[in-house]
């Protein structure tokens, strides 16, 4: 009897020390589960594993740190998707099945904002393009992934756009859930695409110019020659000698477009010496005001510290007088006239972003402001384009702008327009800096 007391004793006791030992071990387990931060959902089965195993300690630990390591592949993992996702420079983002936005990288963030998650995707269209409508083909299974160029609204509210690869997201049934995209900003690769299209055109406007003007003078010079030939046989007959001196005007008329396009195609002979363009700035606008309305008024801000260029004096002349006609043309009721230079260094990069190929060097940019009609983007595109007006029939050649064009090119030098309707124009005028001196 006394035996079987004290088996029965050791048997409690035994009970007792292993029921403190599950419990200390399931308590210690969830304590370094929860200093690990594994995922509250693992622990049954950290404890299920444990449990059964408690009577064999080694068991038990290597489990344990099998378990722990596979954590913290899994966070390493998660962490270095996250910090690749955050580092790339394009938009990431992922829209569900209501074209609502659920998920941006940092960049998506910083494109659209900080709100951007619950917004409809086509809330940021700056276009008539309906981006969800285009992707419906994903969420059909039709095509895997898609490509589309669209115009965004950023969230300093600039219009840009976006090249957009779409991909399906699917679940582990393989339904397609969602739709993630990768989105890069392009548009400064396409205006320089488009720059050097325009270039390229203006160069192709220009030969066939100039060789239209040499065929023309050619046959006009035969003309010419005739006339006066016919003008000295009818010296007695006033009405024929009308007739002679009316084609003569013509053709001289025609003779001095000729040179206009000639200059347009960089064809025409040059006088080149040192010129002073704040002193040719002065002179203009000295003229400009005899001959333009009052209510017009001129500015001078000749900011530049050095003003000397290598060039033909009475063809830059032209160039500021043409220029100050269409912006008088452009205020019939008025306005501001304002002729600004600065000196600019130009690298190449900066270069390569514009419509005009030019040397990287120092040049002296010579703004030419007005506040008339302005013009649109259309319009912009054809400015310099030889017969190109915007004028009333008979109230213009086209002529005007494309000779400035050519004459700033044939000095080695760039102009670009900007402007918008009802806002005004600025042509940008960039000339070579010369370190020579005016005798």
């Amino acid at each position: 009897m006394k035996n079987k007391i004290i088996a029965l004793g050791r048997f409690k006791t035994t009970i007792i020390a292993t029921m403190i030992s599950v419990v200390t071990s399931i308590a210690i387990t969830i304590v370094v589960i929860y200093i690990s931060e594994l995922p509250f959902y693992k622990i049954p089965l950290a404890i299920s594993i444990i449990c059964p195993l408690i009577i064999c300690p080694p068991i038990t630990l290597l489990l344990l740190e099998l378990l722990f390591k596979i954590h913290r592949l899994e966070r390493s993992l998660t962490s270095r998707h996250n910090a690749i996702l955050e580092a790339v420079p394009d938009i990431i983002m992922e829209i569900d099945m209501n074209n609502i936005y659920i998920w941006a990288n940092k960049t998506g963030y910083e494109f659209f904002g900080k709100d951007v998650i619950g917004m409809n995707m086509n809330h940021y269209s700056a276009d008539e393009q309906n981006l969800f409508q285009q992707m419906t083909p994903i969420f059909k299974g039709e095509k895997e992934n898609i490509y589309i160029e669209s115009l965004q609204s950023r969230q300093d509210g600039e219009k840009r756009i976006l090249a957009f690869w779409c991909c399906a997201m699917k679940n582990e049934s393989d339904k397609i859930i969602s739709i993630i995209f990768s989105a890069r900003d392009i548009t400064e690769i396409k205006k320089s695409n488009e720059n050097a299209a325009q270039s390229q055109k203006m160069e192709a406007v220009g030969q066939l110019a100039g060789g239209i003007a040499h065929d023309f003078n050619n046959q006009l010079s035969g003309i010419t020659g005739f006339c006066e030939l016919i003008k000295k046989q009818v010296d007695n007959d006033p009405s024929l000698i009308s007739y002679t001196d009316n084609i003569l005007l013509a053709s001289q008329r025609s003779s001095d477009l000729i040179k206009q396009l000639l200059s347009f195609a960089r064809k025409e002979k040059l006088k080149i010496i040192p010129v002073d363009i704040h002193k040719l700035i002065n002179e203009v606008t000295s003229i400009l005001k005899r001959t333009i309305i009052k209510a017009i008024d001129i500015e001078l801000n000749l900011n530049a510290h050095s003003s000397i260029v290598r060039g033909d004096p009475s063809q830059l002349q032209n160039v500021f007088l043409n220029i100050g006609i269409n912006a008088r043309d452009a205020m019939p009721m008025g306005g501001d006239l304002i002729f600004t230079t600065t000196i600019k260094s130009l690298d190449q990069e900066y270069i390569e972003n514009q419509c005009f190929k030019i040397t990287p060097d120092i040049y002296i940019e010579i703004n030419i402001t007005d506040s008339g009609f302005g013009m649109d983007l259309e319009t912009q595109k054809r400015i310099f384009e030889p017969f190109f007006t915007t004028k009333d029939a008979g109230e213009g050649t086209g002529m005007g702008l494309s000779t400035v064009y050519g004459v700033i090119k044939n000095h080695m030098g760039a102009i670009n327009v900007s402007s918008m309707p009802d806002h005004g124009t600025t042509l940008k005028i960039y000339l070579p800096v010369s370190e020579g001196k005016i005798n």
